[in-house]
């Protein structure tokens, strides 16, 4: 279950198209509060609801451990996919110790959640591996 605090998130039931029609300018973005109660775990995200499609994750309450299941998440990205939003996106002040960057790491490498810093570490760990393999096989030649 999500429940939101903004009042056009509300009377539009979420749906893109809707707050669209709500909203009467081309360009715009909505912050909300949502809660977010799943069966093991209840968090509280901040989100900015853009008008070209983005929801970006600007702060949460959620307890940034691998041991608590991600299914908070998940019910946040289905429920995005679902009402019209195209990508569930987390700020990169989010990203700022190493328990929170290996946290949203995980999450993004699910699919949940894009990132263009945690894609930057992707290709970039990628690359370091070729390099790596590229070594092992002249060394090896």
């Amino acid at each position: 279950m999500i429940e939101f605090a903004d009042i056009t998130l509300r009377e539009s039931g979420g749906d893109k198209e809707k707050v669209q029609k709500l909203m009467k300018v081309p360009t715009w973005m909505l912050k909300s509060t949502a809660v977010v109660i799943t069966d093991f775990v209840t968090a509280t995200y901040i989100l900015h609801f853009w008008s070209d499609g983005n929801v970006l994750i600007t702060d949460t309450d959620r307890p940034l451990k691998d041991d608590i299941p991600d299914d908070d998440l998940r019910e946040l990205h289905d429920w995005c996919f679902n009402h019209g939003w195209t990508d569930l996106k987390v700020a990169e002040r989010l990203l700022m110790n190493r328990n929170s960057i290996e946290f949203w790491n995980k999450i993004y490498i699910s699919g949940l959640v894009k990132s263009e810093k945690l894609h930057r570490r992707e290709v970039a760990e990628m690359n370091r591996l070729k390099q790596f393999q590229e070594i092992e096989e002249e060394d090896g030649s």
